[in-house]
């Protein structure tokens, strides 16, 4: 006999990773209420942005100036103005889109720093492109978010490491953008269609090395986007109804 006692200690701590695992599943369900709310609130908030973006529904410096004249006009004459009722929508949309971007026990937001959340999420003020690329990337980021929960979730009930959990993440595919690259095609024309073909409508390609051109082979840009009657939108042309 080796003399070694097989008494459980009474006085050892957790396993070697209990802790980590009770507090990350701690962690990310108290933040679960976000999660929810992302999806009953927000995310149906930026589904409706951009089915109105990809109809046509124009927004910018013009818009935004003369919507109060146009405001009153409709109120004193009862004239329909469906591009002004199109944009009053979307700037509901920007100040409950601001308030969501604010950062969580923040405190009060100076109207300067609610302004720059506009900014970077949706300004009536932007261009319909520059806004439809801001609110494809904010829904792509919360479903990122949600899919990295749900892994993590999982792999904490099945008692995962950390190292587990890391690789697990980043396996995940938490690009913001289609891309022709990942399909592992030869680069040919009828490869590329074909690749189109397949996209969701509103889908925001990566147009690396001018993958997608224009007539005559026009640059069309960094980013484009499908149009739901198939043909490409970019900030020069086929979107906002230009």
């Amino acid at each position: 006999m080796l003399g070694v006692s097989l008494t459980p200690a009474t006085g050892a701590g957790e396993p070697f990773g209990v802790g980590y695992r009770k507090k990350q599943g701690e962690a990310i369900v108290k933040d679960r209420a976000r999660y929810y709310d992302n999806i009953a609130n927000v995310l149906p908030r930026l589904a409706t942005v951009k089915t109105l973006l990809l109809d046509g529904a124009k927004t910018g410096v013009w818009q935004e100036a003369t919507s109060g004249f146009r405001g009153l006009l409709v109120s004193a004459f009862g004239t329909a103005d469906p591009d002004l009722r199109s944009f009053e929508t979307l700037q509901s949309a920007s100040f409950y889109i601001a308030t969501k971007m604010r950062p969580k026990g923040s405190g009060s937001t100076s109207d300067m720093e609610f302004k720059a959340y506009q900014k970077a999420g949706l300004s009536t003020a932007n261009t319909p492109f520059s806004n439809y690329i801001s609110i494809w990337q904010m829904e792509r980021a919360i479903h990122n978010a949600q899919a990295i929960d749900d892994v993590v979730l999982e792999m904490l009930d099945a008692e995962s490491s950390p190292k587990e959990i890391r690789k697990a993440i980043e396996d995940l595919d938490n690009g913001f953008y289609e891309k022709f690259e990942s399909t592992g095609l030869d680069r040919t024309d009828e490869n590329i269609q074909e690749w189109w073909d397949d996209l969701e409508v509103g889908a925001v390609v990566f147009n690396r090395g001018n993958l997608i051109t224009g007539p005559g082979g026009r640059e069309l840009g960094m980013f484009v986007v499908k149009m739901p009657d198939g043909t490409v939108g970019s900030k020069f042309s086929g979107f906002g109804g230009r």
